[in-house]
């Protein structure tokens, strides 16, 4: 990641979770972050009734006349962190510390 000038390597955090590679179906691996024991606990959970899939689907779906598919490959490495986002998101590696700057895959 550092080497695509996705994340910075820094010499000190406040805030830290593991991270640790994870296999895909297609061979290669997907870095993900552990945030259970870090940031997980510190958020605020507001709860709203969110819609099922197939209520989403079929209402977006009910008058359309296009439809697309779309391959997200590293979704979540598209979107960009705020600054203010991205101490807490700092990685703990056998390297040391990393921040990205991309919204990282995470496991919860």
């Amino acid at each position: 990641m550092e080497d695509q000038g996705k994340a910075v390597r820094v010499r000190h955090a406040t805030w830290a979770s593991p991270c640790f590679p994870v296999p895909k179906r297609s061979g290669d691996s997907r870095l993900v972050v552990d945030f259970k024991k870090t940031l997980n606990p510190q958020l605020r959970m507001d709860h709203y009734p969110i819609p099922s899939p197939e209520e989403i689907y079929f209402l977006s779906l009910s008058n359309s006349a296009m439809f697309v598919s779309l391959d997200l490959k590293d979704a979540y490495m598209q979107l960009e962190l705020r600054p203010q986002s991205q101490e807490l998101c700092t990685m703990n590696t056998y390297r040391g510390f990393s921040i990205s700057s991309q919204e990282l895959q995470c496991f919860s």
